[in-house]
């Protein structure tokens, strides 16, 4: 097995990424590979390699930023959209207010000039403020109802508390169908 180790090693591609040691032998490498263009984990098993990774290559990109990383939670929601969340702000979605409040609110927080001249009133600040709020509250709900609808499985579902409010339970039987 070390000799195998070792030719792997030599490999132009392949990189030792840890080693698990026994009392007596090793009992689990694992190495990366990126001769298929994309970034591998395979574990070294009986002399031969048993790939880890499950996901195909076009689904592997990297993560993205911050807002980029709330854009597409915004963008998920639109693809998934909750019954019953949205009330007058249904028509909107949550990409589009989530990219105007980040973007207009970010600025203001931070004092950037240009978003006072923007804002004509109190009135136009105040409804962006009140749709910011709105958009955090929504999503924030749906990052819940998320997390609940992946906690859930058959094994779990009549043992497990329900640690959310009855507001979302539609949301979270709806989407916890999704991961079953």
């Amino acid at each position: 097995m070390l000799d195998r180790v070792r030719d792997l090693l030599r490999t132009r591609r392949t990189l030792l990424a840890d080693v698990g040691l026994g009392r007596d032998a090793l009992e689990c490498v694992l190495v990366r590979s990126d001769v298929t263009g994309t970034m591998q984990v395979s574990e070294l098993a009986s002399g031969d390699l048993v790939q880890l990774t499950s996901l195909p290559e076009p689904a592997r990109e990297k993560p993205p930023g911050f807002t980029g990383c709330v854009n597409k939670a915004a963008e998920w929601i639109d693809e998934n959209p909750p019954s019953d969340l949205f009330g007058e702000l249904s028509h909107l979605g949550m990409t589009i207010p989530t990219k105007s409040f980040y973007s207009v609110g970010s600025s203001f927080v931070h004092g950037l000039r240009w978003v006072r001249e923007y804002m004509q009133s109190e009135t136009d600040l105040l409804r962006l403020t009140l749709i910011g709020f709105a958009t955090a509250v929504m999503m924030t709900e749906c990052a819940v109802a998320l997390f609940e609808a992946q906690s859930i499985n058959a094994a779990s579902a009549a043992t497990r508390a329900q640690n959310y409010p009855a507001g979302i339970a539609g949301m979270v039987a709806t989407w916890s169908a999704k991961y079953q």
